[in-house]
């Protein structure tokens, strides 16, 4: 079987359908990445980035179907951080646009925060076909 692979770096994000696919971000030090997968849309993406209309463009993108409506609801990971003011930092603008973009819509459901204090690799890569980080 044939896996692509997408390696993302700071400031940007990937999002795709493709299946046997692989999305990876190296040399994390102490930023915050956001790992997504919609299950009803069998599409997952990495966002390595922490402004508001970066991050809400990249939800869009996991969202939206051809005819741009809404589709599924997003598991929706936290992955990396220090200690440090700049991780914390981060993490607050993260929440904030999460916060904004999934107002009275209900369709983000946040699975899991592995942030500042916990243990977590430099890089880790995530598999398209449901969303598992490795």
């Amino acid at each position: 079987m044939n896996t692509q692979q997408h390696i993302i770096r700071k400031g940007e994000s990937f999002v795709t359908d493709a299946r046997h696919a692989s999305i990876e971000v190296r040399d994390m030090k102490d930023d915050i990445v956001i790992a997504c997968h919609n299950a009803s849309k069998r599409r997952s993406g990495l966002c390595h980035a922490s402004d508001k209309a970066s991050i809400q463009n990249f939800l869009g993108n996991m969202l939206m179907n051809h005819e741009g409506a809404p589709k599924g609801t997003l598991q929706v990971r936290l992955l990396g951080g220090t200690d440090s003011s700049e991780s914390r930092c981060q993490l607050e603008e993260i929440i904030l646009a999460l916060e904004s973009f999934d107002t009275k819509r209900d369709i983000l459901n946040i699975i899991s925060a592995d942030v500042l204090h916990k243990p977590h690799p430099d890089s880790f890569s995530m598999t398209t076909d449901d969303g598992t980080i490795q």
